[in-house]
């Protein structure tokens, strides 16, 4: 059976034909002419909306086609690699309308969808010019007057607050603030009166030109108290339960970005004369290969993240904003070691231009939805509850679902959601199960490159226990957490990476998922000798500080197994699907 998200996402390749085609507005040249001129790309927006893209980002229990989180992560990077300004541009319906499927009236709820369905746009507006991420300080306010409220104050930075005709905001509800001093509500423009708002003019950005970054403001603009979503005391929670749904969808966006300057390089490599067929220069070769660990690394991180948000959503403030913070991080990791292959290539314009914009765009991804430092500080906040769980090393007895591939993941439960994982990481936490399981693995000798995936797992075993330590003796401090505590919290990340290896590598590498289910459809030359889960856990272990000694014929494997994906048009991917590059 074909591992379901995969399976959505090559229809929509299919749909959108090959990114290198002349003339099509979904193609690379057309993503970098709009870029040119920061212009949105409108005519591609229309044929993925006349496919029915809007309709994923619409939960099934309204009406939509949107189920698990999963799904639409990997149809937002099929996007994301021809376009991430095409697919921020599509990515904010979900992120507009994620408070209102996860605590809106089930009317509040239908009436968006069906509006979604024909067409309208809706943006989210959380943060303030004064303020950027700090939601408590908002100053925009929603006063109960008459029948309903007023808002007054705005809204900036909005991704499509000027071309949207819906808005999700948060505003204050009470003076004295705090966290139950905010409510969420669904602004209609078209329902204002004159004057009650105006949009803000855009800002030029470094990255994806093309996109509406601008905001809103309002001046005594009047609401129903139907625009109210759920409770006017519990915008924050809801918030912050949102984000938690949409910190784990950007790793899409660099996934998808990691894609395009993977194979920008091997149109680069290929269309350079200078190394035909597969590269064997070595420092090519060698550049590529860490590039594409650390590629798969972010990929691995995201599936297990995609999938956990809805199989242990109660685990998921601490699960998406690992994945927040190291995907984006990463994939800037993996383009920066592919810039000097194309530099060295001097690759036609349209190549160079491609490989440039992705670059780009890509750096803006780590500062959506709470940049890394933000995304470190949900970690860090959490630290006493983390040595707690440590210490009882409970792990969720659906853990295990988050990485049987042949399954699809569960779709989104808000009343399953929580502010704080009262249990901790099941998945950080079973390292040291995952370590005796790669050793009894490796005792049977059935699945060849095991040995070495053990004795990375041991190291990694180790590093854990230095982390549950650090832990265990932290001690919460009431303002700014000192820099050891952010070092920590990027090493607790890289534990979760690891495990995610570990664990994916463990319950798919027999081509079976843990339930024993139909088999996925993988990327076979990266499971053979488990060439994928070495290079993963090297580039962990690397990052942790204990870097592994470099093998040569692994990293010609590796870049040989990329290869391979590119020549037979297949994502760059441990799974299958093929793509619609030429």
């Amino acid at each position: 059976m074909r591992y379901p998200p995969l399976a959505l996402a090559e229809e929509l390749e299919a749909r959108m034909g090959p990114a290198q085609a002349p003339g099509s507005p979904l193609s690379y040249r057309a993503a970098c002419d709009h870029d040119d001129r920061g212009a949105y790309p409108w005519q591609a927006s229309e044929r993925l909306e006349e496919w029915g893209l809007a309709d994923y980002a619409v939960p099934a229990a309204h009406g939509g086609r949107l189920e698990g989180i999963d799904r639409a992560t990997h149809m937002m990077r099929a996007v994301a690699r021809r376009d991430l300004t095409l697919a921020i541009g599509h990515g904010r319906t979900f992120l507009g309308a994620v408070s209102v499927w996860l605590d809106g009236r089930p009317e509040q709820a239908r009436d968006l969808a069906k509006r979604l369905a024909a067409g309208e746009r809706i943006c989210w507006g959380l943060t303030e010019r004064a303020h950027g991420s700090d939601l408590l300080s908002g100053e925009l306010s929603a006063t109960a007057e008459g029948s309903g409220y007023v808002l007054d104050g705005e809204k900036w930075l909005i991704n499509g607050a000027t071309d949207s005709g819906l808005a999700c905001v948060l505003a204050r509800t009470a003076p004295e603030a705090g966290p139950r001093g905010f409510g969420a509500f669904l602004v209609d423009k078209a329902e204002l009166g004159a004057g009650e708002y105006r949009c803000l003019p855009k800002v030029p950005t470094y990255g994806i030109r093309g996109a509406d970054i601008s905001g809103i403001a309002f001046h005594r603009a009047r609401l129903p108290r139907t625009a109210v979503i759920g409770s006017p005391d519990r915008g924050v929670e809801t918030v912050l339960k949102g984000l938690q749904l949409t910190r784990t969808l950007c790793t899409a966006l660099s996934l998808g970005a990691g894609d395009s300057a993977l194979r920008l390089a091997a149109h680069a490599i290929r269309g350079s004369g200078r190394a035909p067929g597969p590269p064997h220069e070595a420092g090519l070769r060698l550049a590529l290969a860490r590039a594409y660990a650390d590629h798969l690394l972010g990929e691995a991180v995201s599936i297990a993240a995609a999938r956990a948000v809805t199989v242990l959503p109660g685990e998921s403030s601490i699960t998406s904003a690992v994945a927040k913070f190291l995907v984006p991080h990463t994939a800037d990791t993996a383009v920066a070691r592919l810039a000097p292959v194309v530099d060295w290539c001097a690759p036609p314009e349209d190549t160079a231009r491609a490989f440039a914009k992705t670059r780009r765009d890509n750096r803006i991804v780590g500062l959506f939805d709470g940049n890394s430092v933000i995304n470190q500080h949900a970690v860090i906040n959490q630290f006493p509850t983390l040595a707690r769980a440590e210490t009882k090393q409970r792990v969720s007895p659906d853990a295990g679902d988050v990485f049987a591939l042949s399954t699809p993941a569960p779709p989104i439960a808000p009343e399953r959601m929580s502010l704080a994982a009262l249990h901790g990481s099941s998945v950080v936490q079973a390292l040291p199960t995952l370590v005796e399981r790669v050793g009894a693995v490796t005792a049977e000798g059935a699945r060849p490159g095991a040995g070495a995936v053990a004795e990375a797992a041991r190291r990694l075993g180790r590093a854990h226990e230095r982390v549950r330590v650090e832990l265990a003796a932290y001690r919460p401090v009431a303002l700014h957490a000192p820099p050891e505590a952010f070092d920590l919290a990027r090493r607790y990340a890289l534990c979760f990476a690891g495990a995610a290896c570990l664990w994916l590598w463990l319950d798919n590498s027999d081509g079976t998922g843990t339930a024993g289910a139909d088999s996925v459809d993988r990327a076979e030359a990266l499971w053979a000798d488990a060439l994928w889960a070495r290079a993963a856990l090297a580039r962990v272990l690397e990052r942790l500080g204990d870097p592994v000694p470099e093998d040569p014929a692994a990293g010609d494997a590796l870049a040989g197994a990329m290869w391979e994906q590119f020549a037979g048009g297949r994502l760059f991917s441990l799974l299958e699907c093929r793509v619609e590059d030429e």
